[in-house]
């Protein structure tokens, strides 16, 4: 099943439930909405998957440039045959077929983006008839339209691959427009060169006659600035930082609204950038180190942990983690490395403000060396710590850590343990 089939039965799934929950007020208008809901659905079904061959070759949609010089590109080594052959001609149609599918399936993306769209407004404006709605139902009504967003977001995201090319393929792009006949073939076979009539001597000396002169560019310019001005060139370059910098505000919030896709969506809630990403995308692998001293410079023990956590959204983070105490001896002249005790750990990550955290979890530590496993299976011998406190998170430029956490704890369970540990806990820990 594609990603739009299953898109497709979720948002039909959803809407129906909030459909069946309006039957509590008004339960004509609901059997006649969840007949009309089935309807409509079954069109669009139809629609998508019985227009494959249709769709195929035909614009539509938002315009890529470089997914459309990436298929002209392929199309003319295809074609010209009196070309050096560096590619074989099955693998080039191969991949030229495969671009054609990837465009066929954003169409129909893009046609299922526009259906839930009238869709959510239309159920909108349904629901907007009625006075006061039940709780569940006001609920299920958000439900649908994070759905519709994040939908929207995917497809987004499809897209943007091909705004960002590879370095290889762009160099490979460049090397073929240097090539005659290959602008001509550009202008002939890609789609924006089918919406256009280009002129005959497109990409020749001949384009630029008729063309304005530098010098009569700078006369309009002091006729519109004032005949008075010394230098129309200072005077405009001045207005320049200005005007670039008003384009950058511009720039941000349109990116930070979606991009430069055309199709902006504004959520009526706070998006969570994690929503759409897998499973192992979303979890953070770290280790964190905890020492005690047993003077002012040797160390007694270090604790050292590693964790695994899971990002809920972009502002919590919850996981586990194992740890193990490492005993380095009396002091400097007797040195020995031996095991002393082990623990598990539960933490709690929540984002206050820029990079800190507020953190807490509860954790068990068996205290004193262990010859065993066996050993561990006593729970007289554990202690319990419950933590809170606060995070500070440190970006670092490495090839193997991503950002360092620096995490000040207060045991407010150390109070109660036999013999009683340390309440403040002060530790340093690394993020992969």
């Amino acid at each position: 099943m594609s990603e739009s089939e299953r898109a497709l039965r979720k948002l039909q799934t959803n809407e129906t439930k909030l459909i069946r929950r309006l039957s509590s007020i008004d339960s004509i208008a609901s059997q006649n909405l969840l007949s009309e809901v089935r309807l409509k659905y079954q069109q669009l079904n139809d629609e998508l998957t019985g227009k494959t061959s249709v769709l195929r070759g035909k614009s539509g949609g938002e315009y890529l440039p470089y997914f459309d010089s990436l298929k002209a590109s392929l199309s003319f080594l295809i074609d010209k045959k009196g070309l050096p052959q560096i590619f074989e001609s099955s693998k080039l149609n191969d991949a030229l077929d495969e671009l054609n599918e990837f465009q066929n399936i954003l169409r129909q993306a893009d046609a299922l983006k526009q259906f839930i769209r009238e869709r959510k407004q239309e159920l909108n404006e349904i629901m907007g008839h009625y006075t006061s709605l039940p709780r569940s139902i006001s609920q299920s009504l958000k439900n649908y339209s994070k759905e519709v967003y994040y939908y929207s977001e995917q497809i987004r995201e499809y897209k943007d691959m091909f705004r960002d090319p590879d370095k290889l393929l762009s160099k490979a792009l460049i090397l073929l427009n240097k090539l005659p006949t290959f602008q001509q073939f550009m202008k002939d076979h890609s789609e924006l060169g089918s919406l256009f009539s280009l002129s005959p001597t497109y990409c020749s000396a001949l384009a630029i006659t008729g063309l304005q002169t530098k010098g009569e560019v700078r006369q309009l310019m002091a006729q519109q600035i004032g005949s008075g001005s010394a230098n129309v060139g200072r005077v405009f370059g001045q207005q320049i930082p200005t005007a670039q910098s008003q384009l950058d505000k511009f720039k941000q919030k349109i990116n930070a609204m979606g991009g430069s896709s055309g199709d902006i969506d504004m959520p009526d809630f706070k998006p969570n950038a994690q929503h759409r990403r897998p499973l192992f995308k979303r979890l953070e692998y770290g280790t964190n180190i905890q020492t005690t001293k047993a003077n002012l410079v040797f160390p007694s023990t270090t604790d050292l942990a590693f964790t695994i956590g899971y990002r809920i959204d972009d502002k919590k983070i919850v996981g586990v983690g194992i740890a193990g105490k490492i005993g380095w001896g009396k002091d400097i002249n007797h040195v020995s490395v031996t095991g002393q005790g082990a623990g598990v750990r539960t933490f709690i990550d929540i984002k206050i403000k820029n990079s800190f955290y507020a953190s807490g979890g509860l954790e068990c530590n068996y205290q004193q060396p262990f010859s065993d496993i066996q050993q561990l299976h006593n729970l007289d011998l554990w202690s319990r710590s419950g933590l809170i406190g606060a995070t500070k998170i440190v970006s670092v430029k490495s090839k193997i850590f991503k950002k360092t956490k620096i995490q000040l704890l207060w045991d407010f369970l150390s109070y109660w343990q036999l013999p009683r540990t340390e309440p403040i806990k002060f530790r340093v820990g690394y993020n992969f």
